[in-house]
């Protein structure tokens, strides 16, 4: 089961142990950054959508993440999220507007090097009882973000995968491709 600490985030957890091929930015492990220019992330940048396959292993845990941007992780006490019992992997999906990504985030951004880069990434961390504090997991064992675009709003489920505005979500078996 899934327990959202904070609801007003979208968050859902399915069956499954891929990242579904729309995620255009996709890593092994807990972590995934990105190098991109400024200019991606000005007007027209609206959020960011993050994915993470986790490991079945029988426990309930406590699955938190963080945002780095340019090497600073901005913390966001409200991005977590209680997992129950899975018995087999799962896919974590959730998404954060630049609303919800705060000040600190967005002002992390202007600190570009000076070709006018930036990078940006997600970090997941695990706990697996609330006195514990949150650390690195194996327990992810690959994630993915995808940059969220003014365009993309008018078709939030488009239909052709070939363009990085465009995602197609097909189901097969337990695998979301």
């Amino acid at each position: 089961g899934l327990y959202p600490q904070y609801p007003e985030y979208p968050q859902i957890v399915i069956p499954g142990s891929e990242i579904p091929e729309w995620f255009s930015h996709q890593s092994m492990g807990p972590e995934v950054n990105i190098k991109l220019h400024y200019s991606h992330l000005c007007n027209d940048f609206m959020g960011i959508a993050l994915c993470a396959v986790l490991c079945s292993d029988g426990n309930n845990k406590f699955i938190e993440w963080n945002f780095i941007v340019n090497g600073n992780e901005i913390r966001c006490p409200d991005h977590r999220v209680t997992i129950t019992t899975i018995v087999s992997d799962h896919i974590f999906l959730s998404y954060s507007s630049t609303t919800d990504l705060g000040d600190e985030f967005l002002k992390s951004l202007v600190k570009y090097d000076a070709n006018g880069f930036c990078q940006i990434g997600i970090s997941f961390k695990i706990s697996y009882n609330y006195t514990e504090p949150y650390r690195s997991c194996k327990e992810v064992k690959k994630c993915g973000l995808r940059l969220s675009y003014k365009k993309d709003k008018g078709d939030p489920i488009p239909t052709d995968s070939g363009s990085d505005s465009e995602l197609t979500l097909v189901t097969e078996g337990n695998k979301v491709k």
